[in-house]
């Protein structure tokens, strides 16, 4: 029985460290990443998303007194492309260039694969950091500490959920070996709701009606992005998927900020949304 215990929790600490590994540049113990811990680890995607934003509110919190709105904003977009790795980013650019330039799905997983970056990759890539630089200006400028730190703790681990439930929702593309592949086949509905609570947790604690609005809005996206995926190249691939994790992080920072001005128009109590 001990064995069997000390077994399982091995398997979920190879299954976090991969998730880790995967998601950011920490390093790992060599050994921990393998097939199988990287399978597995798509359950912990929010939890790394949580220590994300965990560690970008700390940035916030410590430069927000010593530099403007502005240059804290440019510090963290700038901490979201290092820490990831640009990865969900080089995701958004590859999906935008191949959904916007394909003619047909061969063409456009083509185009996908293509390491060079198109127009449409390039647009799609000035836009999120635009939006992203401007959010957390705004963010930082109108709200309260709680409401900044638990905007940042949802963005990330919400974010990162949607992989799980893209994965969940749409078969990988046939006859295509790659990340989608390997994570849409080892998602079921326990992992489904299981890895959420990260997100759910960060709702719950810090935020409002903004975490509901939120994490509606973030499945309408996964489920906007599934349909175009299913239309353009019948499946899912790893760049959807990371193109899922950056859209939703901006669109939900750059949601809050808007809420920020909705509030007084509507006449809304400033603690409803936050």
């Amino acid at each position: 029985m001990k064995a069997e215990i000390r077994n399982g929790l091995l398997t979920s600490m190879n299954s976090f460290l991969s998730a880790l590994s995967f998601l950011t540049i920490f390093p790992v113990p060599a050994g921990a990443v393998n097939e199988q811990s990287l399978r597995r680890s798509i359950v912990f995607f929010p939890s790394i998303g949580l220590i994300l934003g965990a560690i970008a509110s700390v940035m916030a919190y410590f430069t927000y007194g010593l530099f403007p709105a502005q240059i804290v904003a440019v510090f963290l977009v700038i901490f979201h492309l290092i820490i990831t790795r640009g990865l969900h980013i080089d995701g958004l650019s590859d999906t935008f260039d191949g959904f916007l330039g394909g003619k047909d799905p061969e063409n456009t997983l083509r185009i996908m694969k293509d390491p060079s970056t198109g127009v449409f990759g390039v647009t799609a890539i000035a836009a999120c950091v635009l939006c992203r630089l401007t959010a957390y200006d705004v963010i930082l400028t109108n709200l309260n500490e709680k409401a900044v730190y638990g905007i940042l703790l949802f963005a990330y681990s919400t974010s990162r959920w949607t992989p799980v439930l893209l994965s969940y929702s749409t078969p990988p593309v046939p006859g295509h070996q790659g990340l989608g592949n390997l994570f849409a086949k080892n998602v079921n509905i326990a992992i489904l709701f299981f890895s959420a609570i990260p997100a759910i947790l960060a709702g719950i604690l810090f935020l409002q009606l903004w975490a509901v609005i939120g994490l509606a809005g973030a499945i309408m996206l996964v489920f906007a992005l599934r349909r175009s995926a299913m239309a353009k190249i019948g499946g899912l691939t790893g760049d959807i998927s990371g193109c899922s994790i950056e859209l939703t992080e901006t669109a939900l920072l750059f949601g809050a900020a808007i809420a920020c001005f909705i509030q007084p128009v509507l006449g809304i109590d400033p603690h409803v949304f936050f």
